[in-house]
């Protein structure tokens, strides 16, 4: 407040408007996110920011004085609506995701999150503010298809209720085949995973021999792309380059599958490290969250240089393998940025004595 006072004092702008007003216009007219100021009664737009032009390829002008729902999905209406009712008493969500039409006729998905009631003019109104929520929905309906995936194979293993055991008491038999149906999915030759988790647990007996002989690690190691069942089947088999947009749906992988081990409770933390941050990257511009150096776990830092090879050394759609002694000289060249220097160092020797075998 003491700077707004002190804006109005010290400000004589041309137009005559205190400095405050001017800088809550300037503030709300170039707000990335649009700004809607909706009467809860009538559903009438009273305001629009500019950004609304970015967002749905309207001018502001076209919509100030119409029903908000005139611009939204039919099948939505009723609910924006019950919302409306909800938020006048004081109740109801903040947040609520729903379809709005482009000025092209496409319906776009916006995520709003509304003020309290307020007081305008004698109306009751609430503030809206109003973002692309298309990366947002894209991620629950993967989540919500994953889960399904994940249910009916572990019903095909037999364990979606109860788990089966080995003599000793670990859940090998549950891991190596829900292992085995994921690769049936996605991978042509369906040993990707059995040839990754071996060279993995021999280069963890290499760098840490105590986190080797952790049961859990094995899982993580074979369990480590669970998070693609959620990712269509157009986008996982594409043979050809990926558009940004599919490859930010594949990258949500790593997240995705972290959630889903949650549906499997006997595995640890260990399996999870795996699972979720084995794309992170040495130098922090890895993915998901950016960790960086020693912040990344050792599991995954270890997983990520035997994917890395694995991956190298073995066609792809997109490309043919390349030679062990190629993915050795491009791993290396890595080290220090994409993979931790002294997992590369541990690496090498085991590569090279794989290539003379």
């Amino acid at each position: 407040m003491a700077s707004i006072d002190h804006g109005s004092r010290d400000a004589s702008p041309a137009n005559g408007r205190p400095l405050g007003a001017r800088l809550f216009q300037a503030l709300v007219e170039n707000s990335t996110d649009t700004i809607f100021l909706i009467d809860l009664d009538t559903e009438e737009c009273i305001y629009v920011s500019p950004a609304v032009r970015s967002l749905l390829g309207r001018d502001p002008a076209t919509i100030i004085g119409l029903p908000l729902t005139q611009f939204v999905h039919p099948e939505d209406a009723a609910e924006v609506l019950a919302r409306s009712a909800r938020r006048r008493r004081g109740s109801g969500v903040r947040t609520a995701v729903t379809r709005m039409s482009h000025h092209d006729g496409a319906w776009v998905w916006v995520q709003a999150t509304a003020s309290p009631v307020l007081a305008y003019d004698g109306r009751s109104t609430a503030v809206f503010t109003v973002a692309a929520a298309a990366e947002r929905v894209r991620a629950e309906m993967g989540l919500r298809s994953a889960r399904i995936r994940l249910r009916r194979l572990l019903g095909q293993i037999g364990t979606e209720h109860s788990y089966l055991q080995t003599r000793d008491g670990s859940y090998d038999l549950t891991v190596e085949a829900l292992a085995a149906a994921l690769e049936l999915r996605d991978d042509e030759t369906s040993q990707h995973t059995r040839r990754v988790t071996e060279f993995a647990l021999a280069l963890t007996r290499i760098v840490d021999p105590a986190l080797a002989r952790e049961r859990d690690l094995r899982y993580g190691f074979l369990l480590h792309d669970i998070g693609k069942i959620g990712v269509p089947d157009a986008i996982l088999l594409k043979p050809g380059r990926l558009t940004d947009r599919e490859l930010r749906t594949v990258q949500m992988h790593t997240t995705l599958g972290e959630h889903l081990l949650s549906f499997i409770p006997f595995l640890s933390d260990l399996a999870h490290d795996v699972v979720a941050y084995h794309h992170e990257r040495w130098d922090g511009a890895g993915y998901p969250w950016g960790l960086r150096g020693k912040a990344i776990p050792l599991a995954a830092r270890i997983f990520a240089v035997a994917d890395a090879f694995d991956a190298l050394t073995n066609d792809r759609p997109y490309r043919r393998a390349r030679s062990v002694a190629a993915a050795i000289t491009e791993i290396q060249d890595a080290a220090g940025s994409q993979f931790d220097p002294a997992v590369v160092a541990a690496f090498v020797p085991l590569a090279r004595k794989l290539d003379a075998s």
